[in-house]
């Protein structure tokens, strides 16, 4: 399990980096100097509008107001408000941008984090900052911006998000503990198996959930559409990543069972010569589908394109054309890309059988037919049609009864080789392999078209078909008879 903690741990330092990024300041303060002289010419000034109705009604407005200087009638409009006044070196310090951004004289306004000595004190969300000294009354307009309206106000990014002054601090701190993950013990067998790029997959999906789930309320925005949306979308995420780690969890138990030799019916090992030859057979049947599947999606493209270039002329379907040409030469190039990946890591692995109870492992791939939504269909040995004389033995070759024994298995072993001690003694039986242990099982899927509607489910066959080493047949027909008797096949 420490494989799948590793990946846990760091897409968690990954997850924990984006929001120290991106965490906002909680707000900021919005600052502006009034404009009272051209607020107090719209205010006494006769009106310009358009229409002679709202004319009237302005200008009766107007002059029932009584005419007052631009003294007393800035002192009226910041009674209105909540007022603070400053002291002249804290004046000083706002108007020479010491604390405001952007970086220049405040003149039309800029934005000041809320711990700024002169703000840092302000119980209202809106106000004056004012100085009254021998040369009159200065003010500035003051409004609190939360994080939430960062996207409707020119707030600078060093104002938005203040951690990223400490990014070397931060960065660094990623890396160590993607480096302390990376320093857990784990067994190579578990990360070269079949199971460890899903499993890795989901392990960083579910710390992706948890980012989706906790960005919300470090933003203070859970009531917002954007929150609700992303809390719902990783929810789901959460509960797929869940499901999955557990399915792969109970394959990695499985697995660690097989190693540690509990309810293990056969454990074989093959020499190099003998691996390479099984594997290449198992990539040319991999080519081969997925070949046959890449020409028919194409050839079928093609006949539309065909169709509406019949109808349309082609000179209008020359880009679908184009598309479809890039998207089938890309599908080829990652195609050959996972051959020669798939082929360098069967080389990697070491040529090893583990037939038990619950599952198999064949060289890092694991299947597993004990569990909700599996089930095993048939277990035989099949004979190679050059050992038989032309004619391959089925299931009905296998022993069964008091026939499948050890004893009768191990008998049926020297019967088939002339020197057994000499070839139990081997690394690896460097002969060709006589049988293949044929193994079938289902697994339960769903389908459903576009993602619509109520899916339906189906049961998926398996068939895998794993090479006896020479002097295991009999082994082999024992584990098989085994493994029917025990799922009452």
């Amino acid at each position: 399990m420490n494989f799948l903690y590793r990946w846990f741990g760091v897409g968690m330092v990954i997850c924990l980096g984006v929001l120290f990024w991106w965490y906002p300041a909680p707000a900021v303060f919005q600052l502006e100097t009034p404009d009272w002289a051209t607020a107090y010419e719209t205010e006494y000034s006769p009106a310009s509008s358009m229409l002679p109705s709202q004319a009237l009604l302005q200008e009766t407005l107007r002059r029932s107001r009584t005419f007052v200087p631009l003294h007393d009638y800035i002192l009226d409009q910041l009674s209105q408000q909540p007022v603070k006044y400053l002291e002249p070196e804290q004046w000083n310090r706002l108007t020479n941008s010491e604390y405001v951004e952007p970086r220049r004289h405040l003149g039309m306004g800029g934005y000041a984090a809320v711990d700024m000595p002169a703000l840092s004190d302000l119980e209202d969300g809106r106000g004056f900052l004012v100085l009254r000294d021998h040369t009159g009354i200065h003010s500035v307009r003051y409004l609190l911006v939360p994080a939430i309206d960062y996207g409707r106000h020119d707030v600078p990014v060093s104002l938005q998000f203040p951690n990223r002054v400490q990014a070397p601090l931060a960065a660094g701190a990623m890396v160590v503990g993607a480096a302390i993950c990376f320093v857990l013990p784990v067994d190579h067998r578990f990360s070269r198996t079949s199971l460890a790029v899903p499993s890795a997959v989901f392990a960083l999906l579910l710390a992706l959930s948890l980012l989706m789930l906790s960005w919300p309320w470090v933003y203070g925005v859970v009531g917002h559409d954007a929150g609700f949306a992303s809390m719902l979308i990783g929810f789901l995420l959460l509960l797929t990543s869940l499901v999955g780690l557990a399915v792969f969890g109970r394959q990695y138990a499985m697995l660690r069972r097989l190693f540690a030799g509990q309810n293990v019916l056969a454990n074989w090992g093959f020499s190099p010569a003998q691996w390479l030859e099984y594997s290449q057979q198992r990539q040319r049947d991999a080519r081969a589908a997925q070949t046959l599947l890449w020409a028919v999606v194409t050839g079928i493209g093609l006949m539309i394109i065909a169709i509406f270039a019949y109808e349309d002329g082609l000179e209008r379907l020359l880009v679908p054309l184009l598309i479809l040409a890039l998207a089938a030469v890309i599908w080829r190039l990652l195609l050959q890309w996972i051959w020669t990946r798939r082929a360098q890591v069967d080389r990697d692995r070491p040529g090893e059988i583990i037939l038990g109870y619950d599952g198999l492992y064949a060289a890092g791939d694991v299947h597993r037919w004990r569990g909700v939504g599996t089930r095993l269909l048939s277990a035989e040995v099949v004979v190679r049609p050059e050992d038989t004389g032309g004619q391959a033995s089925g299931p009905g070759d296998v022993p069964t009864g008091a026939e499948s024994s050890p004893a009768t298995a191990q008998a049926v072993d020297a019967k088939q080789s002339t020197d057994a001690s000499a070839v139990a003694a081997t690394a690896g039986w460097d002969k060709p392999a006589a049988a293949d242990l044929v193994l079938a099982y289902s697994v339960l899927s769903a389908y459903s078209m576009g993602g619509r509607g109520v899916p339906w489910f189906f049961w998926h066959d398996v068939v895998l078909q794993i090479p006896i080493p020479q002097g295991k047949t009999g082994e082999a027909r024992y584990a098989a008879a085994l493994l029917r008797d025990h799922y009452r096949l």
